[in-house]
């Protein structure tokens, strides 16, 4: 749904979602908690959002319980080209109307303008998103493996330290 999205209304920055699993925390009871705020959290970023909350993938993918009709909309939005024109822009009520004038075709011309140069902007800054949220990821991960590195050398020496104290009693009897 948010790529969708994105690609129907350029100019619309939407977070990335958060990733389904950080290192080996897939499965853990805090982790599944965080990830569920933040879904709920970019859901509500959308129901807030009036443009966002009127297009139709929005309810198809809030509201379908058939999984078929799902699935064969979702290729429909999928498949669907990005608006070059404002008048190209729909939602749940129809498409936009635009009165035909020559005053109207210039503002709208450079209406479209603008919504491609920001729709390139946001693309690079989409990407840009994406490589934060693996590199983010790939260091969540070697913190972890930092972590248990650390543990293992904090038991080795305990271990050291105990045969040390061991060999010091015995030193000294």
């Amino acid at each position: 749904m948010r790529n969708i999205l994105i690609k129907l209304n350029p100019g619309i920055l939407l977070p990335p979602l958060p990733n389904k699993k950080v290192g080996g925390r897939r499965f853990e009871e805090d982790f599944i908690e965080k990830r569920r705020n933040s879904l709920q959290k970019f859901i509500n970023l959308i129901l807030g959002n009036e443009l966002l909350k009127s297009w139709e993938i929005v309810y198809v993918f809030l509201y379908q319980q058939d999984r078929q009709i799902f699935e064969t909309k979702i290729k429909e939005f999928v498949n669907m080209n990005q608006p070059q024109f404002v008048e190209d822009f729909k939602n749940l009520e129809g498409k936009i109307k635009i009165v035909d004038d020559e005053d109207n075709e210039k503002y709208y011309r450079n209406i479209n303008r603008y919504l491609n140069v920001q729709h390139s902007i946001f693309l690079r800054m989409n990407d840009a998103f994406k490589n934060f949220i693996h590199n983010y990821s790939a260091a969540m991960e070697n913190l972890e493996e930092l972590e248990y590195d650390f543990q293992s050398l904090k038991k080795l020496n305990l271990k050291v330290s105990m045969v040390f104290y061991k060999c010091l009693i015995l030193f000294l009897i």
